[in-house]
């Protein structure tokens, strides 16, 4: 599961900031990252985590430990992100790319080098 994440870390801002057209097989990648993340969120409700060297397998203890942090942070990661940049236009966007303008639009903020 780490090495799906590391490539995502690295596959998604590719896509998104080179703007890389999607094909069949980038489709299906990305359902398959997002079903098997989707998967994984639901295995943590059931795997059990040590407590004060004891293995904690109780439901109801182990899904509170894991909505504490681990939860959110899966759920972010499960977030098709190559999916925002085909957002529909906005009154800003000319072309239907809602993305395209975000680099102008850090170059205003931090100014120009």
């Amino acid at each position: 599961m780490l090495g799906l994440i590391l490539v995502l870390c690295v596959v998604a801002p590719f896509r998104i900031g080179f703007n890389i057209r999607s094909s069949t097989f980038l489709d299906v990648f990305d359902t398959s990252c997002d079903i098997l993340l989707t998967v994984d969120i639901v295995l943590n409700f059931f795997t059990g985590y040590v407590d004060k060297n004891v293995t904690q397998l109780e439901i109801r203890k182990v899904a509170r430990q894991y909505l504490r942090f681990w939860f959110w942070a899966d759920i972010a990661s499960t977030l098709p992100v190559t999916g925002f940049s085909k957002l529909k236009p906005n009154a800003s966007s000319t072309d239907g790319r809602a993305l395209e303008h975000l680099p102008l639009v850090l170059d205003d903020e931090m100014g120009a080098f």
